[in-house]
C-alpha cells in the first residue's frame, strides 16, 4: 500500500523534491510557520511550535486540508501513530502530542513536540524507502514536506554497504559448504564402514551357526555312540558267565599281558 505523509509548519526543511530517504535520514527542523495558535510574536518568537503530521492513503503531491477527510482524502491512523511513537526525533527525545486524533472536527492526525523541546529535528523513522513528492510552502501548514512511502518494500536497517563485508560472507558461505561437503564425505565413509562392519558380523553369525550345527552333529554321533555302547553291555549282561566270550582279538602276532577280574576265566582260541 503506498501512503504520503505530510510533515507541516516547519521552520527549515533539509531535503529536495524527488530525493529518496532511508531510515535515519533528516526532514527537516520543527518550527511554528503558516496557522498556528498561539502564533508567534516578536516577544515569543517560539510560540506555536509544533509538528503536524498526517498520512493519507495513495499518492499526494500537494498539502490536503482537514476539511477534505476522510472522503476525498482517506487518512489511516495506524500509520500516523507509527511516525509518532518511532523514534521521530532520532531517539533524542520523547513525544508529546498536544492536539490528538479527531481532538477536534476532522483533526485525523497528530500535532506533536518534543517533552524536553530541545531537539527539533524531524527524522524518517521507517523502515521503508521513503521519496520525497514535493516541499512548499503556503498560508495553512507554513514550510511542509509530503514524503510517499510503500509498505510492500520492506528496507532492511542492517543491509550489508561494505563489498569487502559482502566478499567477506561469501568467503564465510563458502568454507562452510565446504566444510560441509567434507562433514558429508567422513559420514560416507564411517557408512562404508558400518556396511562392512555389518557383513563381517553376519559373516561370522553365518560361521558360528555351521559350527553349531557341527557341533550338534557331533554331538547326536556321540550320543548314538554311547546308546550302542549301552545296548552292548546290556547283551554282555544277560549272556552266562560261563561261556565263553570274545573279549580279544589279536591284531598281529605277539605277547600280550592280559589282567583278569576276580571269578573270570580265559579261553584262548586255537
Amino acid at each position: 500500500m503506498i501512503y504520503s505523509v505530510l510533515y507541516g509548519h516547519l521552520n527549515e526543511i533539509y531535503v529536495d523534491e524527488g530525493q529518496t530517504i532511508k531510515y535515519g535520514g533528516i526532514i527537516g527542523k520543527m518550527g511554528n510557520t503558516g496557522q498556528v495558535i498561539p502564533k508567534p510574536t516578536p516577544e515569543n518568537p517560539n510560540a506555536g511550535t509544533h509538528l503536524h503530521l498526517s498520512v493519507v492513503v495513495g499518492e499526494k503531491t500537494n498539502t490536503w486540508t482537514l476539511d477534505s477527510m476522510p472522503n476525498t482524502n482517506v487518512p489511516n491512523q495506524q500509520e500516523s501513530l507509527y511516525f509518532v511513537e518511532n523514534d521521530i526525533f532520532n531517539n533524542k527525545d520523547g513525544v508529546l502530542v498536544t492536539a490528538g486524533w479527531l481532538n477536534y472536527k476532522n483533526h485525523y492526525a497528530y500535532d506533536i513536540i518534543p517533552q524536553n523541546r530541545k531537539h527539533y529535528d524531524i527524522y524518517w523513522n521507517r523502515h521503508f524507502t521513503g521519496k520525497v513528492a514535493a516541499i512548499g510552502s503556503n498560508p495553512g501548514y507554513g514550510k511542509y514536506v509530503i514524503v510517499h512511502y510503500d509498505t510492500r518494500e520492506a528496507i532492511n536497517r542492517q543491509l550489508l554497504s561494505d563489498p569487502k563485508e559482502l566478499e567477506s560472507c561469501k568467503n564465510d558461505l563458502s568454507n562452510k559448504t565446504e566444510e560441509a561437503n567434507k562433514l558429508n564425505q567422513t559420514i560416507d565413509t564411517q557408512k562404508g564402514m558400518i556396511n562392512n562392519q555389518t557383513i563381517e558380523i553376519e559373516n561370522l553369525i553365518n560361521d558360528n551357526r555351521i559350527k553349531n550345527g557341527r557341533i550338534n552333529s557331533l554331538s547326536n554321533e556321540k550320543n548314538l555312540l554311547s546308546l550302542k555302547i549301552k545296548q552292548l553291555e546290556e547283551r554282555l549282561s544277560q549272556l552266562p558267565t560261563d561261556t565263553p566270550k570274545l573279549i580279544f582279538e589279536c591284531p598281529r602276532d605277539g605277547v600280550y599281558t592280559i589282567k583278569l577280574r576276580n571269578g573270570y576265566k580265559v579261553y584262548i582260541k586255537d
